[in-house]
């Protein structure tokens, strides 16, 4: 493990304040965080390992309105997995817009959001509020699709979690999970308000996903979540790119620094020509997909 940055709590409260006119002070109870890269599957992840508590999601459900989106595009990639006979566990299912998607045999669904709960049953989705690793414990091998929409991020044990998860899988079961892609210019942006604790805990790239063959899993596909490169979006990923770059210059974080600075290089970026952005774009930028849709088989 390598040391990436290390930064202040009160800096990750002042992005939050300045993202959404909220004090989120009342959720960091630490100092510091360290944000770590595995030398040997990219992995990376903040330490100390903080999440979110279930006041700290329901604060950001009354905030965003589409917090728990009914129309992620993730739902209709992994749906063409799953068949009429199939016993599915979905392991943080949000306000259950999952399985009004789907039509299986079984559906399990695991919440611990209490609003998101109540959610769910007014659209005649009843969800458990258990742990996974709780439900593992009278469930092995129960189920033949596991899925889990955008959790892994913000999973505290990811280990405990992962294992737990596989239990409940029979062999040969397919064992799906959706994440941001931190090799996107966007989603790994500088400041990221939700990429950072206590929302996210964990950052995913393409050779993390490789590393789960711990766990008496195969890789079967990685596939990126098709985006619209409009010239919005083009620049905004020229904006983010052209800020990494200033930071490693000035030797600052590459996660989080001060709003000052940021607003500082900002400044500095806009004076860019639009058509010189566009050429930096077309030559120098790798772009890839927001999230990433993973599926690996129990073997």
């Amino acid at each position: 493990m390598s040391i990436e940055s290390t930064f202040d709590s009160k800096l990750i409260n002042n992005i939050y304040q300045e993202s959404f006119g909220r004090d989120f002070s009342q959720f960091f109870n630490l100092e510091s965080f360290s944000f770590f890269k595995c030398n040997d599957c990219s992995h990376l992840f903040f330490d100390p390992r903080m999440a979110g508590n279930d006041k700290f999601y329901e604060v950001l459900q009354e905030i965003r309105d589409n917090y728990y989106s009914p129309l992620r595009p993730e739902f209709l990639m992994i749906k063409k997995y799953i068949t009429q006979k199939d016993k599915v566990l979905e392991i943080g299912a949000g306000d259950g817009d999952f399985a009004k998607v789907i039509s299986c045999n079984s559906y399990v669904g695991l919440e611990f959001n209490d609003l998101a709960i109540k959610n769910a049953m007014a659209k005649g989705v009843r969800l458990k509020d258990e742990s996974v690793e709780t439900h593992s414990l009278s469930n092995k091998e129960v189920y033949d699709i596991i899925v889990s929409n955008h959790v892994h991020e913000h999973v505290s044990d990811l280990y405990s979690f992962i294992e737990a998860g596989v239990r409940c899988l029979r062999k040969d079961g397919y064992y799906i999970f959706s994440v941001p892609n931190n090799d996107n210019h966007d989603t790994s942006s500088i400041n990221h308000t939700l990429n950072l604790p206590p929302h996210h805990i964990s950052r995913f790239t393409k050779k993390s996903f490789e590393s789960l063959d711990v766990f008496g899993l195969k890789l079967i596909s990685v596939e990126s979540v098709k985006i619209s490169k409009s010239r919005k979006y083009r620049l905004g990923i020229v904006n983010n790119f052209l800020l990494k770059k200033i930071t490693k210059l000035n030797n600052w974080n590459q996660v989080a620094i001060s709003l000052k600075s940021v607003n500082k290089s900002t400044n500095l970026i806009n004076k860019l020509p639009i058509k010189l952005k566009l050429v930096i774009y077309k030559f120098l930028i790798k772009d890839q997909g927001l999230n990433s849709v993973v599926v690996y088989k129990k073997l």
